[in-house]
């Protein structure tokens, strides 16, 4: 609930919030912040879009047997 951004001490009675609370904030979350108060940053990610082109057979691979010549466009 807490990633979705509800407010937990709405949610849990007060006994149950405090006792979550002590036990994830050993492993550094805090329940007290809100989750989109954490979220602060303006840095947009950057998507670097990747083009697949067709490549031919070099030459040297048809010198070198490599290739059989009914592969030659």
């Amino acid at each position: 609930l807490w990633k979705d951004g509800y407010d937990l001490r709405s949610v849990l009675p007060k006994a149950t919030y405090y006792r979550h609370r002590l036990d994830l904030l050993e492993h550094g979350i805090n329940i007290d912040l809100r989750k989109e108060s954490l979220d602060r940053s303006n840095v947009v990610p950057l998507v670097r879009v990747l083009e697949a082109t067709p490549v031919s057979i070099l030459d040297w691979a048809f010198k070198e047997n490599l290739v059989h010549s009914s592969a030659r466009i």
